[in-house]
């Protein structure tokens, strides 16, 4: 197994929904420097739009049985629980209508 070292930054963009969170965010803390960011691209709920697109790739569509979108306010709590501070949230939302909440969070150095 390979050593992983801790790093600058850290960018999950459509995975926390498919993890759980709370161990997920415990192990980015391990490999996150202090000072370090954490971004993260979370989907949002659209009423009436499935959460896993249609695409050409039929084997996505088996993700949507273990897909659970991770609201924003939960994910921030796991995230500053664990000494991440907010440094920014933006909401975007694709031609589609599909909306996403980004989140960049810096782990403060332990006292």
């Amino acid at each position: 197994m390979p050593e992983l070292r801790p790093v600058h930054l850290i960018y999950g963009a459509l995975v926390f929904e498919y993890v759980d969170i709370a161990k997920a965010l415990r192990n980015l803390r391990g490999l996150c420097l202090p000072n370090g960011i954490l971004a993260a691209l979370l989907q949002l709920p659209k009423e009436g739009a499935a959460s896993v697109s249609p695409s050409p790739f039929v084997t996505l569509k088996e993700l949507s049985s273990i897909m659970r979108l991770a609201p924003p306010d939960v994910f921030r709590g796991g995230a500053e629980e664990l000494g991440f501070s907010l440094l920014c949230q933006k909401l975007m939302t694709l031609k589609s209508g599909k909306p996403f909440s980004l989140q960049t969070f810096k782990l403060q150095p332990r006292a």
